[in-house]
This record gives C-alpha cells, structure tokens and sequence, in this order.
C-alpha cells in the first residue's frame, strides 16, 4: 500500500508540474506578444520616425542628427548655378546654422517630390574631409540627396536673404 502512495503521489506532482511549465510557458508568449504589439503600435514614437504631414524641423531628423558634426564644421558654402560662396569666419557660419535651424518641413511621398533645378546647396565640410550637403529648392529640401521634404516655411526665401547678409 505504501508503495502505491508514493507512485500515485510523485505522479500527481509530474502533472502539476507539467502544468505550471505549461502555464509559465503560456505567460511568457504572451508576455512577448503583448510587448511586440506595443513596439508595432508606437514604432513611430519609439525610432523617431515621421509621418506623413506631420512638421517638424531639418535640425531634428535622424540623418541630420548623425550627419552634422556642428563643432567639427571648418566651413560652410551655399552653392547654386549664379552663387558660389564660402564662409570660414565663425560669425558667417553661426548665421547660416542659425538659418538651418530655421527650416521646417513635412513628409511627403517620395514619388511625389522632384527638385527643381533652382535651388540652392548649404554643403558643410568638416575638418576630417568629409561633408553633408543640404539641398533648398522653392518647394522642398533635402539631405545629402536622399528623401525630400515640404517646404512649411519660407526657407527659399531665407536663403536668398542670408546670401544678401552675406555679400
């Protein structure tokens, strides 16, 4: 009798063993689902993305954020087809810095945008011989040519006024 006791008991603790496993198990999963719908429902909040119509400004996207060493800048040219000028002094480049940090814009379908030939390029080469080009036309601007966005300000209008400040 003793004997079976045992065997009845250390099966009865197996299976509540297999259940607690199962139930840990079950938590866990959907623990992970939970956390993985989280991430999908605020993706945008979480890297930083934009979404389409929203504004924001150039100083805040991820490519200018990695791009632009501001204490590295040696000098800063603002280039289109008529100009062609090149500032080193470090009054010159704080005003177009703080012209930079002026530019705002929205996302748009990248199909949507096409730079116009009339526009202007802000490049800012670093003392490591490297540099970031911002490209300002009517319309849109964009960063070292990759995605373009909507002009919200009148960033064209900017550039045309620090090139007479800076004449």
């Amino acid at each position: 009798m003793k004997k079976d006791n045992k065997k009845v008991t250390a099966k009865k603790d197996k299976k509540k063993v297999k259940v607690n496993v199962k139930k840990l198990v079950f938590l866990v999963l959907m623990l992970v689902i939970i956390i993985l719908g989280l991430i999908v429902i605020f993706r945008n909040t979480i890297f930083k993305e934009k979404i389409l119509g929203e504004t924001f400004k150039l100083v805040d996207l991820k490519e200018y954020r990695e791009n632009v060493k501001e204490h590295k800048i040696e000098r800063i040219a603002i280039l289109s087809d008529t100009t062609n000028i090149d500032v080193d002094s470090k009054k010159d480049k704080e005003k177009i810095l703080d012209f930079i940090k002026t530019i705002e814009g929205t996302t748009i379908k990248s199909d949507v945008a096409t730079l116009t030939s009339s526009g202007y390029c802000v490049v800012l080469y670093y003392k490591d011989n490297t540099s970031t080009i911002i490209n300002i036309t009517p319309t849109h601007f964009s960063m070292d040519g990759e995605t373009n966005y909507k002009n919200v300000t009148a960033n064209y209008d900017g550039v045309v006024k620090l090139i007479k400040e800076l004449k």
